[in-house]
């Protein structure tokens, strides 16, 4: 909704040149009521403001995914990002920028090892503030650890088809006997009791999107993702936040590329896109990089959303 008079006199030129570079279409109305929906100077018409973005750069950023989201931003769509190192981010005010976009990690310390608990503790409060935060893959790990606690999801380990339940007794300086008859046997002897999900070399899965939420604005029903690593996460409860696309069922997620069948199972009906509120502010949670080697366009209005839309939902979010 563009308002004529806090324009200039050449609105009708730009809108005619922006219409025919984006393809978009414009449509002049002389009033402010309408048939179906709210209303243009209702409440819930919520202004868009142009954000400052800040971009972490840097160790322990993957500079693949640094890269690819600055490229994104900068070169494909014109609009400015400051990248600021991750290192000098848990010191920095942050107050003169709306949105922060954390990469995914490179690095095994990742996130916690450069932002630390002060760290960690001065972006809550950005956030809460009323900032907007996005991570990517790696990133949401670390917002979701809970001594950051930005997200409230968690990574999960590795399912198994023929797990039983763990005895949380305290270990033992010895153990019952056990006989290993086969190669079986031992094999699952070695097994480790925790470990992440195998890791995917690289496929392209479907979600589906909640069509009800802003994030998810100007999509279809699906959308599809490159998955690679061993992230997975749980689903986000419902009186935390919305997960706004969602992986298909086991039967339908793989579009492309071959996945182990355990690894299947369990991303099924798994979250790639989390939305919460915390405060003023918003986290979005990206569980695949979505800027991945800038060739997804399916996710581009995704991120968009999140980077323009999401100020503007947050400065209406309640301090909690």
């Amino acid at each position: 909704i563009i308002k004529v008079k806090e324009h200039g006199a050449d609105l009708a030129g730009q809108l005619a040149r922006l219409a025919l570079s984006s393809g978009a279409e414009v449509v002049g109305t002389a009033t402010g009521w309408v048939d179906e929906g709210p209303d243009f100077g209702s409440n819930h018409v919520l202004l868009i403001r142009p954000p400052s973005i800040a971009l972490a750069w840097d160790h322990p950023t993957s500079p693949l995914s640094a890269g690819a989201t600055r490229f994104l931003l900068e070169r494909r769509y014109q609009y400015p990002v400051t990248a600021v190192r991750s290192s000098l981010l848990s010191g920095a005010d942050l107050r003169r920028f709306q949105v922060l976009i954390l990469p995914d990690q490179g690095s095994a310390s990742g996130y916690s090892g450069v932002f630390g608990a002060e760290g960690a503790a001065r972006l809550k409060q950005w956030v809460t503030a009323g900032g907007t935060l996005v991570g990517f893959a790696g990133a949401v790990g670390f917002l979701a650890d809970p001594t950051v606690a930005l997200l409230d999801v968690a990574q999960e380990n590795a399912w198994r088809s023929s797990e039983s339940p763990k005895k949380t007794e305290p270990p033992e300086l010895r153990v019952p006997g056990k006989l290993l008859t086969s190669e079986a046997d031992y094999l699952k002897s070695i097994q480790a009791d925790k470990e992440l999900p195998d890791q995917v070399p690289g496929v392209i899965a479907r979600a589906r999107l909640d069509r009800d939420h802003w994030i998810t604005a100007g999509m279809g029903e699906t959308v599809t993702a490159l998955i690679d690593g061993r992230n997975i996460f749980t689903p986000i409860k419902l009186d935390k936040g919305v997960n706004a696309a969602l992986f298909l069922g086991p039967d339908k997620l793989l579009a492309s590329g071959y996945l182990w069948e355990e690894n299947r199972k369990q991303l099924a009906y798994k979250p790639l896109v989390i939305v919460q509120r915390q405060g003023r502010g918003l986290v979005v949670g990206f569980t695949a990089d979505p800027t991945f080697r800038a060739y997804l366009d399916g996710l581009d209005v995704l991120l968009l959303n999140a980077v323009f839309r999401g100020p503007a939902h947050a400065s209406r979010a309640p301090i909690e």
